[in-house]
């Protein structure tokens, strides 16, 4: 079991090093920060929700990816500096443009 969680880890992890920037608490779930970056002045971040620990061994992994279990995914962005206070991004055509710039970023070696 343990061996099968390091493989899982290894085969995300690659040569780059681990994929997730942080570890963050949102809306009362866990996330992996994957990717943040700056449009328009304003600083987003692409965040995982982290539901590693649903997957004991590798048969956890397959009933998960043939099942409707969903999991998610989000851009958040800070509303207030002063309480740190995040938000999600919820505009459809500004999603459009943070999933673009997201995939562009990766194509480009950028994350």
């Amino acid at each position: 079991m343990k061996r099968f969680i390091n493989e899982l880890k290894m085969q995300a992890e690659g040569d780059k090093g681990d994929p997730f920037e942080a570890r963050i608490e949102f809306n009362n779930k866990i996330y992996l920060v994957f990717d943040h970056f700056e449009l328009d002045g304003v600083k987003y971040f692409y965040i995982i929700e982290d539901i590693s620990d649903e997957f004991k061994n590798e048969d956890d992994l397959k009933k998960f990816l043939e099942s409707d279990k969903k999991f998610n995914v989000e851009f958040i962005y800070e509303i207030n500096p002063k309480t740190h206070m995040y938000a999600t991004v919820t505009d459809p055509n500004l999603l459009n443009l943070l999933n673009l710039e997201a995939v562009k970023r990766l194509a480009e070696g950028k994350k």
